[in-house]
């Protein structure tokens, strides 16, 4: 029986079935068979909005809080939705005949034909029908989209079932994992719109969530401020909190942004690791460490081997002057990236770290024994060999410290000493 629910859109050319996804050419010319193709259920809740308000501006507030509601997303994930959208309707945004963008504002439909039928009835222009079939058109079309709404709000409630990941979900996570653990501007823009992309396709992703929050802090404590040389790579939290560039205005709204998508996270998933550390990471970037540390000690007991929550944990003791127990948590960490084969963009850093800290606690002879353990799986690493040298003058083998450096300028190409 047809109901209401089997609602078609017929924007010029196009047949939309908002039920199913399918979308119908009706100009291709050939046998008489139209070419059908299908947008996703995001795009297709986009399209059915913006026709709902044919002609008129839609806000993109508006937008991102009907696609994505009780979900945090960034103005880009809407962006993308509309390019999807577009590229199906064969449409450009240059010069747009479907889809018009109101820069900073938000979007509007500019179709020369919209229509809305029902599969078993005549087609029926809405919603400005003064007949009593348009009027009841439009009732039925309400009622669809009231039903739309409500159920998006229960599947994204705390209390939904998750949705099970799709291979091509794990994937492009495990990129944008992979991207985020580089830890370079470029790679960690690249993790951020991945991230993205992984919410937009599955709005209950606990863990595309928790690794756009990573990304956000990352960004906020590595990104270069004026009058600061510190190379991306070398910024460290404490540096971070001590310049201030986490108490800007822009920064601080970035910071929430993070927190609340780590809070979301750990909502949908309270026994994955990686949701409290990323809750965590935020904490520790709004300059709350000990309810850091207790995110970080919570997602300890759940993954012991997390080495990345390790390096963190580490790093809030030095800020609250344990030095020793930051350096055993180092220590634990690199070793649980050699045993597990994991974190390698991590092992020779990590390693040199643990060298500077003995080095600065004027314990030489142990940061020579780290720096040169470093340089045995990673020759030309350019902290170790720094540390190293320094280690060499401090003990008066001022030669070797000059084989040492020269070597490496002439083996990679600039100075590390």
């Amino acid at each position: 029986m047809k109901t209401a629910a089997a609602d078609i859109l017929c924007l010029n050319q196009w047949d939309i079935n908002l039920v199913t996804g399918e979308i119908t050419d009706n100009s291709q010319p050939g046998d008489g068979t139209p070419s059908t193709e299908r947008i996703d259920p995001l795009g297709i809740r986009l399209i059915q909005l913006l026709a709902e308000h044919n002609g008129e501006l839609v806000t993109k507030d508006t937008l991102m809080s009907a696609l994505w509601p009780d979900t945090i997303v960034t103005e880009d994930a809407l962006a993308r939705c509309v390019s999807r959208v577009r590229k199906q309707l064969g449409d450009s945004s240059r010069h747009p005949r479907f889809i018009e963008t109101l820069p900073k504002r938000g979007y509007r439909l500019i179709a020369e034909e919209v229509q809305w039928k029902v599969i078993s009835d005549a087609p029926a222009v809405r919603p400005h029908s003064n007949t009593s079939a348009g009027k009841r058109m439009y009732l039925r079309g309400l009622v669809t989209l009231v039903l739309f709404v409500l159920v998006s709000v229960l599947l994204y409630t705390n209390h939904a079932p998750l949705s099970e990941p799709s291979p091509a979900m794990d994937e492009l996570l495990a990129q944008a994992d992979d991207y985020y653990h580089r830890i370079n501007r470029q790679d960690n823009e690249m993790a951020l719109e991945l991230y993205q992309q992984a919410i937009a396709q599955q709005p209950d992703s606990a863990l595309a969530m928790a690794g756009l929050a990573n990304a956000l802090v990352q960004r906020a404590i590595r990104l270069p401020v004026p009058d600061t040389k510190t190379a991306w790579r070398d910024m460290s939290l404490g540096q971070a909190l001590a310049d201030g560039r986490l108490f800007s205005q822009t920064t601080q709204d970035s910071l929430a942004t993070a927190h609340a998508l780590a809070t979301k996270a750990v909502a949908l998933a309270p026994d994955d690791p990686r949701s409290h550390k990323a809750l965590g990471f935020v904490l520790s970037a709004q300059n709350h460490l000990q309810p850091a540390l207790q995110r970080y000690q919570q997602a300890l007991s759940l993954d012991p081997k997390a080495w990345d929550v390790l390096i963190n944990m580490g790093e809030l003791y030095e800020l609250q002057g344990q030095p020793n127990t930051a350096i055993s948590h180092y220590k634990q960490a690199l070793k649980g990236m050699q045993r597990d084969n994991a974190g390698k963009a991590w092992r020779a850093s990590t390693g040199a770290l643990i060298g500077d800290k003995y080095l600065l606690q004027g314990n030489v002879s142990e940061a020579e024994i780290w720096y040169r353990h470093v340089l045995t799986f990673a020759p030309f690493d350019s902290a170790a060999t720094k540390g190293l040298s320094q280690v060499l003058r401090q003990s008066g083998r001022t030669g070797e410290a000059e084989r040492l450096c020269q070597t490496y300028r002439e083996r990679v190409g600039r100075s590390a000493c």
